[in-house]
């Protein structure tokens, strides 16, 4: 269980390191407000991810997630 969350703990810490240094990358404009809403749905699923799949199952889950992803990016029906 500890290796576990240890393991989420640590993506978690790269996944903020990584979308930090995409915010500092990126310019000032409109793309930015478009990038930090992308960056902060990425960073909800990946805290959501772990608590569904004890809930629901982890197969459901990111058959879920994926199509939440294709709606969010335009390609759902």
């Amino acid at each position: 269980m500890w290796d576990g969350f240890a393991a989420l703990l640590r993506n978690l810490t790269a996944l903020t390191l990584c979308i930090t240094l995409i915010d500092w990358l990126l310019p000032a404009g409109s793309m930015r407000k478009y990038a930090r809403l992308v960056c902060g749905l990425v960073m909800l699923w990946a805290l959501l991810r772990p608590i569904s799949a004890v809930f629901i199952g982890s197969a459901q889950t990111d058959q879920m997630m994926s199509g939440i992803l294709q709606t969010i990016m335009g390609g759902g029906s």
